[in-house]
């Protein structure tokens, strides 16, 4: 304890201290021992590393890679943001050079719309990235906060970010880990991106031991998801989930595991926007739509064509400056009118169900066809193997072009122990043997789309081992297929199905019935 007198540290015990010899056991006496708080650990470390050179004043966020501490700059005076990686991350040797490489291009990034960096360092085991400090708010703290945001400031929120974006994409830099954390508002209402640079030198050290990516799953694009390479496309993705947050007042796919929102990201087409907020422009919700399109190849070729579909959008004069006044009074902490929404529609469960439930609910034709899309999500294999099967077959996505049509409502089929949702083109018996050598071709090819209860369950499409748990989007010839699905202490399924020339088959969660 302290003595109250003199501050002295006295031994819990005695009575007397022995520097002032006050009596601290008097309760007569002003006795009123403070308990010091218990510093941070790596708030100690790092104060401890950059004394002399930048005061550390206190953390104000921290995330699954490192930690942001305001600090002062001891030469200039002037407030900075230090990004601290945080060492429960293994950084070192190469990891630590491509942090410093590429921190060092993002310092090169000079675009009004992209916080500044000024510094990269490494002291010790501290390895940190001096920035310029952004006093406001991150943009996920106001809609959390606010709720839905209005059209003008939506508008001008993508429209920052995307020109950010286009700016950095046309110098190699590609951000990967776009999120509405990472869009900042400073007090004036100006709009910066964060983190250039941050997302791509920790791509070596954000995989598990089992190879899974790790990251912030609400935002990623199903490539990303996939562990396959993520290019402006994949910002692209990012910032569309980022748009359908600020109109909606949440992001499209919320589930209550990492697992589901990826197998939302690669198969549930996004909520209608306009179910839960009226008023909103065609034009802009097209763009959303468009952004977050599961294929790469159906967004934006280019950023700056994005940019460009921004600032075709009508955005005048007025709601500019009624868009820039709104950002400074959130990113000050007040409150503006809400905006009212409705609530998102549930997401489809992981199990196949209530395909008629939801054809229900939907009043449009797209609506209905949406709906039936999201029949039948089953638990998604290891990201490892979605990242293969990805990188092998993305390319051949891409040059089909092809259009999928909706899922059937799910059957049972008793006859192979499967719960499944039907294809386009049903199910036929199971083979008789010697089929695989005599299976009927058409012209051209198509793509096939499944996954598997249990998810460890080996697929087979004509004898070839082509994925464990989920096949999405494998390219294969056109005609009968046989597929046959086999797991441990499962009832194995072997039996035929039709691919489409040019066509997307899905066949949906196909659930092994276990052995008895």
């Amino acid at each position: 304890m302290k003595c109250p007198k003199c501050g002295t540290d006295v031994l819990r015990g005695l009575r007397f201290c022995g520097s002032c010899g006050a009596d601290i056991a008097d309760p007569t006496s002003a006795t009123i021992v403070l308990t010091l708080e218990e510093q941070d650990p790596l708030l100690a470390q790092v104060r401890q590393a950059l004394a002399g050179e930048y005061e550390v004043e206190r953390e104000f966020g921290r995330g699954g890679m490192a930690a942001v501490f305001k600090a002062m700059d001891v030469s200039l005076r002037r407030p900075v943001a230090l990004k601290v990686m945080l060492p429960s991350v293994a950084v070192g040797g190469a990891v630590a050079d491509r942090l410093r490489r590429e921190a060092r291009m993002a310092a090169n990034l000079d675009h009004p719309n992209i916080v500044p960096i000024y510094r990269v360092g490494q002291v010790g085991g501290i390895h940190y990235i001096v920035m310029k400090f952004i006093e406001g708010r991150p943009l996920d703290a106001i809609i959390e906060a606010q709720g839905a945001l209005p059209l003008p400031v939506v508008v001008a929120v993508l429209r920052a970010a995307a020109s950010a974006l286009a700016y950095a994409h046309d110098r190699g830099t590609v951000h990967r880990d776009i999120k509405s954390s990472n869009i900042l508002i400073d007090q004036e209402g100006r709009i910066y991106v964060s983190d250039f640079g941050l997302a791509r030198a920790a791509e070596d050290v954000k995989v598990t031991p089992s190879g899974a990516v790790v990251g912030t799953p609400q935002f990623m694009s199903p490539e990303q998801c996939a562990g396959a390479p993520v290019g402006p496309q994949g910002d692209q993705y990012s910032l569309g989930i980022v748009g359908f947050q600020m109109l909606a007042g949440a992001a499209p796919f919320e589930a209550s595991s990492v697992l589901a929102v990826v197998q939302h990201h690669y198969f549930t087409p996004p909520p209608d926007i306009h179910s839960v907020r009226s008023g909103i422009p065609e034009p802009l919700a097209d763009l959303i739509y468009r952004l977050v399109a599961k294929d790469p190849a159906h967004r934006f070729t280019s950023t700056f064509d994005l940019v460009a579909a921004l600032e075709a959008l009508p955005f005048h004069e007025e709601e500019q400056r009624l868009a820039k006044d709104t950002l400074r009074r959130l990113a000050r902490g007040y409150r503006v009118p809400i905006v009212r929404t409705g609530v998102l529609p549930p997401l489809p469960d992981t199990r196949a169900s209530g395909a008629e439930g939801h054809a229900s609910r939907a009043g449009t034709r797209r609506d209905r066809r949406a709906a039936l899309q999201r029949v039948g999500i089953g638990v998604v294999a290891a990201l490892t193997i979605s990242g293969v099967w990805w990188g092998l077959n993305t390319s051949s996505s891409r040059a089909s072009g092809a259009s999928s049509p909706g899922d059937a409502d799910a059957r049972v089929d008793s006859t192979s122990g499967v719960v499944a949702s039907s294809p386009p083109l049903p199910l036929l018996s199971p083979p008789s043997a010697g089929v695989l050598g005599r299976a009927t071709r058409k012209g051209g090819r198509g793509l096939v789309r499944l996954r598997t209860d249990p998810p460890d369950a080996v697929i087979f499409i004509d004898g070839r081992e082509v994925g464990v748990g989920t096949v999405f989007d494998l390219d294969v010839p056109a005609g009968t297929r046989r597929l046959r699905v086999r797991a441990s202490g499962s009832v194995p399924l072997d039996t035929t199905f039709l691919v489409e020339a040019g066509g997307t088959t899905r066949l949906g969660l196909i659930a092994l019935r276990s052995l008895p």
